[in-house]
């Protein structure tokens, strides 16, 4: 009881508890929930505090809220973190105004015509009749390349997050490999597990996924207390989650 006492004095809370800590809201979460905070990032304090909160509880679905936060944070924070805007692939956009042209230009939405049906070979298609012109072609090309940029945002995204919240391993990528490829396991758990399509009991996602919150938490944990600059500490944590 005193040692709560001592922390609640000397720490300012940010979390669900104002003050007091308990069996869930521990020191090291509300740690990691001031330096989200301090770092202004608020609204990710705010959404880590959730995810907690829920995890804590287990209401009906809690695996799904679960994998959407933590998911949010992971895709978010870095660029919040660095001062940098996240761009997103804007798909709605991109494929409506394709779409507006190619009715303009009157070209078809009939299936291609097929010139090989054989066996083993690849069925191939043409318009015969139709000319596709320059500015489609040129905006059916932007839209590769936006895809394209989306999927290397994704891939250096964990780069990103330990080069953000450590500053130190900027121009280390070859040492924080490691550490990225399990992270990005981690982070594939939630990815698998965040939204809901009917076919899968998320009772037997429950205990994937809670494993992979204390691994989440592990790591913030030591960047909110400066374990972040020992390598070896990190490391360590992730080999203990993937043994």
């Amino acid at each position: 009881m005193s040692g709560q006492s001592h922390v609640s004095a000397t720490v300012d809370p940010v979390g669900p508890t104002s003050g007091a800590l308990s069996d869930y809201w521990n020191e090291k979460r509300e740690r990691i929930c001031r330096w989200l905070r301090d770092k202004g990032a608020p609204s990710f304090a705010k959404t880590y505090t959730g995810t907690v909160i829920i995890l804590h509880n287990q209401h009906p679905g809690y695996v799904r809220f679960v994998c959407h936060g933590v998911r949010d944070i992971i895709n978010g924070l870095p660029a919040l973190l660095a001062g940098l805007e996240r761009p997103q692939v804007q798909y709605a956009h991109l494929v409506g105004d394709l779409e507006s042209q190619w009715d303009e230009q009157k070209l078809p939405r009939v299936p291609p015509v097929i010139d090989s049906v054989e066996p083993g070979l690849s069925i191939k298609g043409s318009f015969p009749d139709a000319t596709i012109p320059g500015p489609i072609i040129a905006k059916v090309v932007n839209l590769l390349d936006e895809h394209n940029s989306g999927r290397v945002r994704v891939t250096e995204n964990p780069f990103r997050f330990f080069e953000v919240c450590a500053p130190e391993n900027k121009n280390r990528r070859e040492v924080i490999a490691p550490m990225v490829e399990s992270w990005r396991e981690m982070q594939g758990v939630f990815r698998r597990n965040v939204h809901e399509s009917g076919a899968r009991d998320l009772l037997k996602a429950a205990d994937e996924v809670t494993r992979a919150f204390g691994v989440f938490e592990e790591i913030l944990s030591s960047f909110a207390t400066g374990f972040y600059e020992q390598m070896e500490v990190l490391d360590e944590i992730l080999e203990k989650a993937n043994a």
